[in-house]
């Protein structure tokens, strides 16, 4: 814990503006955005309107920030960033904790807590300034529980007691507020229940203790219900909506990019390829260990006591499954191929318990204290070195100012460049509206912005420009998206107005546009925003 804390704690006490350009992406700062919003007593209002299209714990949870800080923009992006430190080192403590229930020794957990806390992609998801390791810390600590009260005895007494019951489903609940697509975890853990109660075999649950299971179920269910309540009340009031617009617009846009005529060729194996590249690259180097380990178990062992790796790897199946749906969802469904790496994240948890139990069969294969300590001390250092190597990891330690890849300096320029009450609109609006908080930042691919996707889905994209009262766009890549989605679309209506001086972000310099008002649109100011009256 202290090694993981202390290694991210080295990288956060680097400058904000390097932090920007090297781990935090510009949904971090709608996510800010918005935490701001709630804390200046306006609703999770962004642009014109208020908005779903945000997952809500860690927002509420930095809208005290907000509140305890006043104007300042630099240090809720400190304190949002020790957060998800300490997020992420309680889901390696949770995850650890897994490893033991199943009964992995202190030297293979040692093991899995190295590879967790020197891991690249460990280190740049908790400090990409997101909830993924809120997420993270949630699916664990809910994995934990749902061991605990399998283990446990039957009935309603002891962890699988109604304190087990609920303590599990309103952790599934927080994970749920944490990341929504951890819906999928509530069929991954509540699937083997109740094929366990349907399908008793001998030695497997008697009548009294299959209903005990029911009624465990059923508590737990009302737990997760009761836990995401406050969420679908406080959505329904400001947006009149209970799903979050941000999953619609995300797939929106990839199907805008071809033309709404997905097919195999265009869409579906181009994801399916990203997702295997983002897969090897993120697990893949602890997926190759675990692989290394049970084969050198194997020959270790040949001819003695088997060391039940079995049944702990089979253990792993339901968090992998719902990794599995994870995957399904966002390749073949929701698509957004940009996020995979934090989308993908939750599957970081059945990787680090792979290389623990496989590690822990070739430890237990050496009976001599001697052999066994240098085994360890083998395989602590093949993961040491192999993290410190990765040039994942070396680049947030390197010296010196980092490649133009984030988004603060576009806010900051957009803040400086435009007089208060402008109205701008963008695809990337993150740090626009953060840092460029005196102007009104429309978000332009619907994420956060919900009348803008329906504006999309009706091809009067131009149309709700036009009437939203911008007139200039700062853009950095698809112009093109806005003639797609407009059905009767001017070519005259957007104009290309230069370059943004000295500004570049992942590589891409921004763009200015002009657009002309056209008939019938106000000359300046939008419609009255939705929910505005609360």
């Amino acid at each position: 814990m202290a090694l993981h804390i202390g290694v991210r704690l080295a990288v956060w006490l680097r400058p904000l503006r390097e932090l920007d350009d090297l781990v935090l992406p510009d949904d971090s700062y709608l996510s800010l955005h918005l935490a701001r919003s709630i804390a200046q007593g306006k609703g999770p209002f962004y642009g014109l309107a208020p908005t779903n299209g945000f997952q809500p714990l860690y927002v509420f949870l930095m809208a005290p920030v907000f509140a305890l800080t006043g104007g300042d923009l630099d240090l809720p992006v400190r304190i949002a960033l020790a957060l998800l430190v300490v997020a992420d080192a309680l889901a390696m403590f949770f995850t650890l904790r897994v490893a033991l229930r199943l009964g992995c020794s202190t030297e293979a957990v040692v093991v899995g807590g190295l590879l967790w806390g020197l891991s690249p992609w460990s280190l740049h998801t908790s400090l990409n300034g997101l909830e993924t390791s809120i997420a993270a810390a949630c699916i664990a600590a809910t994995l934990w529980q749902w061991h605990r009260v399998r283990a446990a005895q039957p009935g309603l007494t002891g962890q699988s007691g109604v304190a087990g019951w609920t303590a599990l489903g309103a952790l599934g609940g927080l994970a749920c507020l944490a990341r929504v697509d951890s819906v999928f975890l509530g069929a991954a853990l509540g699937v083997p229940l109740l094929l366990a109660v349907a399908r008793p075999r001998i030695g497997g649950p008697s009548d009294p203790e299959r209903q005990a299971m029911l009624r465990g179920l059923g508590i737990a269910a009302i737990a997760a219900c009761l836990a995401v309540l406050p969420w679908i009340v406080y959505s329904a009031w400001w947006t009149q909506d209970v799903f979050p617009t941000s999953g619609r617009a995300v797939r929106y846009l990839k199907l805008s990019a071809v033309n709404h005529a997905p097919t195999l060729a265009n869409t579906y194996a181009p994801m399916l390829v990203r997702a295997a590249r983002a897969l090897a690259h993120n697990a893949g180097p602890a997926t190759v260990l675990a692989l290394a380990l049970a084969l050198a178990a194997w020959i270790a062992t040949r001819g003695k006591q088997p060391s039940h790796v079995g049944w702990r790897l089979a253990a792993l199946l339901p968090i992998i499954a719902f990794g599995a749906m994870l995957v399904a969802a966002y390749t073949l469904y929701i698509f957004g191929p940009w996020y995979f790496g934090r989308y993908f994240y939750p599957l970081w948890i059945p990787a680090v318990l792979a290389v623990a139990i496989t590690a822990d069969a070739l430890f237990k294969a050496f009976s001599g204290a001697r052999a066994r300590a240098v085994c360890v001390a083998v395989v602590a250092g093949v993961v040491i070195v192999g993290s410190i190597a990765d040039p994942q990891t070396r680049v947030l330690f390197a010296q010196g100012a980092p490649a133009p890849w984030g988004y603060r300096r576009a806010g900051e320029w957009a803040r400086d460049h435009f007089p208060p009450g402008t109205i701008i609109g963008s695809s990337q609006s993150g740090a626009l509206g953060y840092f460029a908080e005196r102007l009104t930042v429309v978000n332009l691919d619907g994420v956060v912005n919900r009348d803008c996707y329906e504006a999309m889905r009706r091809g009067e994209m131009l149309e709700y420009i036009r009437h939203a009262g911008v007139r200039t766009l700062l853009w950095q890549d698809d112009i093109q998206m806005i003639g797609r989605e407009t059905k009767a679309y001017d070519q005259d209506a957007v104009r290309y107005s230069g370059e943004v001086p000295g500004i570049m972000t992942e590589g891409s310099p921004w763009f200015i546009y002009k657009v002309e008002a056209g008939a019938g649109a106000p000359a300046n100011g939008a419609r009255a925003p939705r929910g505005t009256a609360k």
